[in-house]
């Protein structure tokens, strides 16, 4: 009975997607893009190495194959309009690199942009979408990513304009017979309910950037799992880490919980970060072929969140971060602070404080008392004149305190644990002024170790998520990015999802620690203790026991 009953609801909830079925997509691309590595300045030399680093390193072997270059590929269009690249970074030109590249086993990706120029600058397809698809169909290429800067913002245009590029792909590969993978880079999730009738995969948020830009394309990707399916996926961007220089947009251990996600949301898995030079612990988590096997799932279900809400940092209603006071914490699994209650000063310009999670800084919002978190500017000035920035420069005056010039009698004020700082006249001796600033940790802490947070109160930024398999199991994830870690929880409310019964036996694999754990049954449930802040995951296969010479539940 419960056997039939699940076998309903799984086929019940599976999204019907009709896509543009040119055979491709069926389930989500998984490989390298350059622009989270090396921006603007992709060569043929890189090009090569990365492919040679993903042969040597396992990421072919796990089943990463496109190797997609991003903006600044381009350099012009000659005399007959078509593009060619800069022959001092690309000397061979791009047929001979799509060649080195199928000669690897991979595949080639190209970017351009439906407007005339690329978001760098570079010539891009508006107008000329028919000559640039023969031209990628005749280098070679197999994979075209579309943006959508320096282009109409309106949906009917947008639709309009990649459909024209889909097109012209389509029919330049009937003539080649290559057929190109196309990825829509329009930013918004309006493209998800149409999206399977442009494109391959669409992005749905913006790009993702940081820790916060990740939690932020999480959540915006949440309702869209009925748009996405074999043969069209949504995008909620790139796989962060670090780049050819070493920064780093997201830890280890939120890169790890990044995969996880993308896993469980069926989500493209490309690697935009320095796959030539990966740790031992990135590459643990990018060759995990049981983590792996989840994304590429055949029967293409997007997961769905199951327990908890929103995890993304803490908006005001005018979507501003606020910046609030919490009990410093540590990392169980980094030893660190939270990114959110890291600041590095002097980085982005001298005086400024830029949060780690969100890549923002402190800022005294419209040259007020309130204090957010708002883009680093450096040029066109701000609230406090044209050539004016003091209200995102501050300081630790002798007396301890933490002021900007902008106000200088001025000082950052707690008013309490979880509650917004602000600026009050400084009062001599008043402790809830008082700020030091540690270089190691990179936090700014009060006497009584409550730190300076980007961000609303701890307590509800983790979740439970599921997603259901072509062999009848479901994976479920477990993830807390808070600044404090909590106990997770999926019981039988959660996983009433399955349709399976309350009775019902169920084996319990652990997918990160690679081992099978006691089986439970429905109405138990799975409970994670302790999830580490900042990025800890735990990920599971629940698999319904037909037969009884599984492990028993405890």
């Amino acid at each position: 009975m419960a056997f039939r009953r699940w076998l309903v609801v799984a086929f019940c909830c599976a999204a019907s997607v009709e896509s543009i079925k040119n055979g491709l997509g069926l389930t989500p691309q998984m490989g390298y893009n350059s622009w989270y590595d090396v921006g603007m300045g992709p060569t043929e030399e890189l090009v090569k190495a990365t492919v040679d680093a993903m042969k040597s390193n396992g990421l072919y072997d796990a089943g990463y194959r496109y190797v997609n270059l991003d903006d600044g590929m381009v350099i012009g269009r000659d005399s007959n309009g078509q593009l060619y690249p800069d022959p001092a970074k690309f000397p061979s030109g791009f047929a001979s690199l799509a060649d080195y590249i199928h000669q690897n086993g991979m595949m080639f990706g190209v970017y351009t942009d439906r407007g005339p120029t690329t978001c760098g600058g570079r010539p891009a397809a508006f107008g000329h979408e028919v000559l640039d698809a023969n031209t990628y169909a005749k280098w070679g290429v197999d994979y075209v990513k579309e943006d959508s800067c320096n282009a109409a913002q309106d949906h009917q245009t947008a639709f309009a304009e990649y459909a024209t590029m889909r097109d012209a792909l389509a029919a330049a590969g009937n003539v080649t017979g290559r057929t190109l993978f196309f990825s829509l880079c329009g930013w918004e999730n309006w493209y998800a309910p149409v999206g399977h009738t442009l494109g391959n995969s669409w992005r749905i948020g913006p790009d993702d950037t940081n820790w916060d830009g990740v939690l932020v394309d999480i959540d915006a990707d949440e309702p869209l799992w009925p748009y996405a399916g074999p043969g069209g996926w949504n995008d909620p961007c790139l796989l962060l880490g670090r780049d050819m220089n070493g920064n780093v947009a997201v830890s280890d251990q939120q890169g790890r919980f990044q995969f996880t996600m993308w896993a469980i949301l069926a989500a493209p898995m490309l690697l935009s970060q320095n796959v030539r030079n990966l740790s031992a612990f990135q590459l643990e988590t990018y060759l995990n072929q049981e983590v792996i096997a989840v994304g590429q799932d055949p029967l293409g279900r997007q997961g769905q969140r199951l327990v908890g809400g929103p995890i993304s940092i803490q908006r005001s209603a005018g979507d501003d971060v606020p910046v609030t006071l919490q009990e410093c914490t540590t990392s169980s699994l980094t030893g660190t602070a939270p990114t959110a209650q890291q600041w590095k000063w002097n980085v982005s310009a001298l005086g400024y404080l830029t949060n780690a999670a969100t890549g923002t800084c402190l800022n005294a919002d419209d040259c007020g008392s309130d204090l957010i978190l708002y883009q680093c500017v450096t040029t066109g000035g701000t609230c406090c004149g044209a050539n004016c920035y003091n209200n995102l420069v501050f300081y630790i005056a002798g007396d301890g305190t933490l002021r900007t010039p902008m106000a200088p009698t001025q000082c950052v004020t707690a008013a309490g644990v979880g509650n917004q700082v602000y600026l009050q006249p400084c009062l001599p001796g008043s402790a809830s002024q008082q700020f030091a600033y540690d270089s190691a940790s990179q936090t700014l802490s009060t006497p009584s170790n409550q730190c300076l947070t980007g961000g609303g109160a701890s307590g509800s930024r983790a979740n439970v998520w599921g997603r259901p398999l072509a062999d009848g199991s479901w994976a479920l994830a477990f993830v807390n990015a808070d600044i404090t870690a909590v106990d997770l929880t999926c019981g039988i409310d959660c996983l009433s999802i399955t349709g399976w019964e309350p009775e019902q036996r169920i084996a319990v694999r652990d997918l990160w620690a690679h081992a099978d754990l006691d089986a439970t049954t429905t109405a138990q449930g799975f409970n994670v203790t302790s999830l580490a802040a900042d990025g800890g995951v735990v990920m599971v296969k629940l698999t319904p026991m037909w037969t009884t010479n599984s492990k028993p539940v405890a």
